[in-house]
């Protein structure tokens, strides 16, 4: 939890001193491997229950070997509150202050369409031992995140990714 509340400070500190902001904290929780990491990751909108999820898929695939075998897990963490503007394209959530907060936007692709977190927001995947919770946290102003990186994979506790990979 100490985690969690401070790469949300630290990420959008300087957002918060000057705009609106939203924290949407995923109510599904995962298990998984602890020493597993994301293998594939999407954004995808269900149009009949108007819900926002993030699609992760966990592979234990660096540490595979004979005797563990790979193994890929898939969870479904859902953001309630988002809404979609079919006219902009951009998924909104309401901040404090009842201001529309852009979290997400429809690209365009040559064999298909997704959705990516907006410049002004990020996908925050914390596990713990193992304990997988998702965190959409956005504001009001571009992030200037000039190396691009909307999803924010973050492991704590004694893990084996821990200890080969320090990540903070």
């Amino acid at each position: 939890m100490k985690l969690r509340f401070a790469l949300l400070v630290l990420s959008t500190l300087p957002a918060w001193l000057r705009a609106e902001s939203i924290q949407i904290v995923s109510p599904d929780t995962a298990q998984t491997y602890s020493f597993s990491t994301i293998a594939h990751k999407k954004l995808l909108w269900d149009d009949a229950k108007q819900s926002l999820q993030a699609i992760i898929t966990f592979t234990n695939a660096p540490y595979a070997d004979k005797d563990q075998p790979k193994v890929e897990e898939f969870f479904s963490f859902r953001f309630p509150g988002v809404t979609y503007d079919s006219k902009s394209r951009t998924f909104f959530a309401k901040g404090e202050k009842n201001q529309r907060i852009p979290v997400a936007v429809w690209k365009d692709g040559v064999v298909s369409d997704w959705i990516e977190p907006g410049s002004n927001a990020q996908v925050f995947v914390l596990k713990r031992n193992g304990k997988v919770e998702v965190i959409l946290a956005a504001t009001t102003k571009d992030l200037k995140n000039t190396s691009g990186v909307r999803w924010v994979e973050r492991s704590s506790g004694w893990s084996l990714q821990n200890l080969l990979f320090s990540r903070d």
